[in-house]
């Protein structure tokens, strides 16, 4: 039990500093069919809407881009129509699965917050249910991941070698110097 509430707390660590700064009520709390769930503002709209959230950050910035980066790089990454339609259909797989997880999440952590709110939650109930949202977290990680893993495999090196730079350069400024230096390899003029 006690390894379930650590990979739950690790999990909920690996949210993104900007998933955790908003320290208001539950926008579930206002509304009259949803329950409370104790998560801020912010989580509760990204779960809802199969946001990354940071879930695949391992993978992007180790070389594993994601669909959405990949159609946003297009034209400079060069896809060809059938890499668009495979990554458009990545695109849909996660956007039909990470919503879906994201509402059992949701409705996961509305189950722990009426626990406590009732009063009365032993440890070891507790414990059962942040098991249950550690896996179901892991399940809607593991979506976004493997989204991942696909749109690698269906690019070229050279088109993972050009948009990796492109997105760990930073800002404007270095993706300009990193879409000049692929399209000078590209013209056969290399590195200057």
């Amino acid at each position: 039990m006690l390894r379930s509430i650590l990979l739950a707390l690790l999990l909920a660590a690996a949210l993104p500093v900007a998933a955790q700064d908003e320290f208001t009520e539950s926008a579930s709390a206002g509304t009259a069919d949803a329950r409370p769930t104790g998560l801020m503002p912010r989580q509760e709209r990204m779960l809802r809407e199969g946001r990354g959230m940071g879930l695949a950050r391992a993978a992007e910035i180790n070389g594993y881009p994601g669909p959405r980066h990949v159609l946003e790089q297009a034209e400079t990454l060069e896809l060809t129509g059938e890499q668009r339609a495979a990554t458009a259909e990545l695109m849909a797989r996660v956007r039909e699965q990470a919503p879906a997880l994201g509402e059992k999440i949701l409705a996961a952590e509305a189950e722990l917050n009426a626990m406590f709110a009732e009063g009365g939650v032993t440890g070891e109930a507790m414990e059962e249910k942040l098991a249950e949202i550690a896996e179901l977290n892991a399940e809607l990680r593991a979506v976004h991941l493997n989204a991942h893993l696909d749109q690698a495999a269906l690019l070229t090196d050279a088109q993972k070698a050009a948009y990796q730079p492109m997105h760990q350069a930073g800002g404007a400024q270095g993706e300009r110097r990193q879409m000049r230096q692929h399209q000078r390899q590209r013209s056969g003029q290399g590195e200057r």
